[in-house]
């Protein structure tokens, strides 16, 4: 099965961002955006770990991917957007990260997205690491 590892490795109060690495295929950094730690797991980004992702379908999202077995948390996705206000609790996807007035963000997220489709099938597993430690 296909593993994919996401490395956290900046978060402050306002989103939390990483990179992507699909193991065994050389490709080009793919950055990720959730949302920073929170208190309630409602809106917060999920804990690190290991899941299974199976292809997920919806209006809102189609030709995604959501994580099983995230405790607590249901509809947890793999989807494009930017910033923190496109995502409930979600991975964003993008080829760039970086800031706009101060706000965190992903850019070229659908390219991500069609680059990840190339590569990912309808299951695969991702681990998500807490590469140090935050000061958000």
């Amino acid at each position: 099965m296909i593993q994919v590892i996401l490395t956290r490795g900046w978060s402050d109060r306002r989103a939390t961002l990483g990179l992507l690495k699909v193991v065994g295929i050389k490709h080009d950094p793919i950055f990720t955006l959730e949302n920073p730690l929170r208190e309630t797991s409602v809106d917060s980004r999920i804990p690190p770990g290991t899941y299974t992702c199976k292809a997920h379908y919806s209006e809102a999202h189609p030709g995604s991917w959501e994580l099983l077995n995230v405790e607590g948390r249901t509809n947890i996705l793999i989807h494009s957007g930017n910033t923190e206000a496109d995502t409930k609790g979600c991975i964003l996807v993008g080829m760039a990260a970086g800031s706009i007035s101060g706000t965190p963000r992903v850019n070229g997220s659908k390219d991500a997205m069609t680059l990840l489709k190339g590569f990912l099938t309808d299951e695969f597993i991702i681990t998500i690491i807490d590469e140090r430690n935050y000061s958000g």
